[in-house]
């Protein structure tokens, strides 16, 4: 039987052909990832296939233009050299590239299984700490499991060979998901967020699940995927600490009471920020609007202390600090629904931030009622059962085990 050389997921590029194919039986579905940060500054993505004794599979290489992807992940489809019933070994290395050269590689380890399309999914992201352009592997001739790799986003080590029969089976209904949380992820259903959850809410107020004003029009039932996320790096813009509002900034909570440095309520309006942490993620949270056009303060959320194991509220305030605002153009539809701690997040809500172990964490709302200040407030709330929404409020952490959870209806 005369094996086909690659066939790319149309559901992933800007164009496919119409010439109809014979769908082989035996393959791997190479399954690509790739982080805001690779994907914002690759130019492709180069794919390289390599059988038993590190002999080239020349047939399966590939390159993509990163101008062709329209969304993540893309497939691939690798096919053995032989014929159709073959159980060969496999290994692929992945390449984001610039024009500098390799900005971030990942390799894997595998092998077909006879008549069996089985998926193997590689992120393409920083390593840890590494910057971008320092690969863990630096011998290019490198094949096997002793060259080195990323392994769980944040170390380099031998290359895991992972045999056929244990990744997952191609689901050809399921199309893949977009937000998709690498296995070595905590971040997953029944798994708690780090550290340890203050359990049900014991000081949240009242809700409000009400819209905001104007809400954005609902997408038709039948609405494709999103071809691209609304929170990816073109949606925010740097600012400073009581700073001017830029026109673009998306109004999350469009009124606010706050007390004031008279000790009166004042009307704001509150936005939604991120801070870039010392390890190079970010935390997203809250920052309001004074009705003059400029920030009141800075932006503040919740983190994670580990050293001290709790949970703490923190800030990017004094005059002049740096961090971004959400401006996501009028293309973003969103809109908020209700969501609990006991159950998953609604379909769609919106992943924000990642850690460096790609925890995901995504926007919530929840209504406060204090004397300091009555309306919802912006926070954010990991994707595992038991998470909580949690926000900065007078210098300390607050959370809710019952909130409203940001939605993207399109693009």
């Amino acid at each position: 039987m005369k094996m086909l050389s690659i066939a790319l997921a149309c559901a992933a590029l800007a164009s496919c052909g119409t010439e109809t194919i014979t769908e082989p039986q035996t393959q791997l579905t190479l399954r690509l990832y790739a982080s805001n940060e690779v994907s914002s500054t690759m130019s492709s993505v180069r794919v390289q296939v390599f059988g038993a004794n590190g002999r080239e599979n020349a047939q399966n290489n590939v390159t993509l233009m990163a101008a062709d992807v329209q969304r993540w992940p893309v497939d691939v489809q690798i096919l053995p050299l032989g014929d159709n019933d073959s159980d060969e070994p496999v290994e692929v290395i992945a390449e984001a590239l610039n024009a500098a050269g390799v900005l971030t590689q990942t390799r894997a380890l595998s092998s077909f299984v006879a008549q069996e399309k089985r998926v193997l999914s590689l992120w393409l992201t920083p390593c840890g700490a590494i910057p971008l352009g320092t690969l863990c592997e630096p011998n290019t001739n490198c094949r096997g499991a002793s060259c080195l790799t990323c392994q769980q986003g944040a170390v380099c080590a031998a290359t895991t060979n992972t045999p056929g029969s244990e990744l997952p089976l191609l689901d050809p209904v399921l199309t893949p998901d977009w937000l998709s949380i690498p296995p070595w992820s905590t971040e997953d259903g029944g798994v708690l967020d780090a550290g340890t959850d203050a359990g049900p809410s014991l000081d949240a107020g009242p809700r409000d699940a009400t819209m905001d004003a104007t809400p954005p029009p609902p997408p038709s039932p039948d609405a494709a995927p999103p071809s691209r996320w609304c929170a990816d790096e073109w949606t925010w813009i740097p600012v400073t600490a009581q700073g001017p509002i830029p026109k673009d900034a998306r109004v999350l909570v469009d009124s606010l009471l706050v007390q004031g440095d008279d000790g009166m309520l004042q009307e704001r309006k509150q936005y939604m920020c991120r801070v870039k942490q010392p390890d190079g993620t970010y935390l997203h949270g809250k920052a309001n609007g004074k009705p003059d056009g400029t920030f009141d303060y800075g932006c503040y959320f919740a983190a994670f202390d580990l050293a001290t194991g709790l949970w703490e509220g923190k800030g990017a305030d004094q005059m002049g600090a740096q961090y971004d605002v959400y401006a996501p153009g009028p293309e973003c539809l969103l809109s908020w629904k209700p969501a609990a701690s006991t159950t998953k997040l609604p379909e769609r809500t919106m992943g924000v931030t990642l850690d460096t172990q790609f925890r995901r964490s995504y926007a919530c709302r929840f209504m406060v009622n204090e004397p300091e200040s009555v309306g919802l407030h912006i926070g954010r709330v990991g994707q595992g059962l038991g998470d909580v929404c949690r926000i900065q409020f007078w210098g300390k952490e607050k959370h809710s085990d019952t909130f409203e959870a940001l939605i993207q209806d399109a693009p």
